[in-house]
């Protein structure tokens, strides 16, 4: 991973948010997040206590991870966030929201970018993958590139092995799946990595 993020070029903290209890991968993901900080000077890491911290998009199943942009005392979130353990491949998904984060941007199409800026209100870009899925990290990265392109999207990757419950709630039956919702109600479902063009369809659908 060590090469890869060569190409950051702005500070990105790893906010990480665990609970002492019910979370057997929260210690196996502090170590890896801390191991992952030690490879660039743009990474810094805080913990926090889930508990503490309180609910929200993304806040309800630990350990979280919460990739923000750091420009010296300012943070920004972007909405990108990582819940269960970056084991295997969920691993390149973590590097590859670092990078979205730090480095390349949203990386998007004029097109795609210019469809963005259409959307009225803010939505929700949620990617079940697992460890052994080689098609789950583009899912992840494409979903984290669009909440980096606009203030109105955020997109939270899920290690889905990790939580039942989601499985049941969302009827995961093949990963990657992407579920586009805005507030409670669950507007588009998509099975499968899709092309970026797809993506922004989703994300426009859900909005309107």
């Amino acid at each position: 991973m060590s090469g890869r993020l060569d190409g950051l070029s702005r500070g990105v903290r790893l906010a990480l948010y665990t609970r002492a209890d019910g979370c057997d991968t929260c210690a196996d993901t502090r170590a890896i997040v801390e191991e992952v900080a030690t490879l660039s000077p743009h990474l810094h890491v805080a913990v926090h206590d889930l508990d503490a911290a309180g609910g929200g998009p993304g806040r309800d199943h630990a350990p979280l991870i919460v990739v923000l942009r750091q420009d010296g005392d300012d943070v920004v979130d972007l909405g990108v966030r990582l819940v269960g353990a970056p084991l295997e491949h969920e691993l390149t998904s973590l590097a590859d929201a670092i990078l979205t984060v730090g480095g390349a941007g949203a990386d998007l199409g004029a097109d795609s970018l210019a469809r963005l800026r259409t959307l009225t209100r803010p939505v929700h870009i949620q990617v079940f993958s697992t460890p052994t899925c080689v098609y789950c990290p583009r899912a992840v990265a494409l979903a984290h590139r669009l909440a980096a392109a606009s203030p109105l999207v955020s997109a939270t990757a899920y290690s889905v092995i990790e939580f039942p419950d989601l499985i049941r709630r969302y009827r995961v039956t093949g990963v990657p799946k992407i579920v586009v919702d805005h507030g409670a109600a669950v507007a588009v479902e998509l099975l499968g990595a899709q092309p970026e063009a797809a993506m922004v369809d989703a994300v426009l659908h859900a909005s309107s």
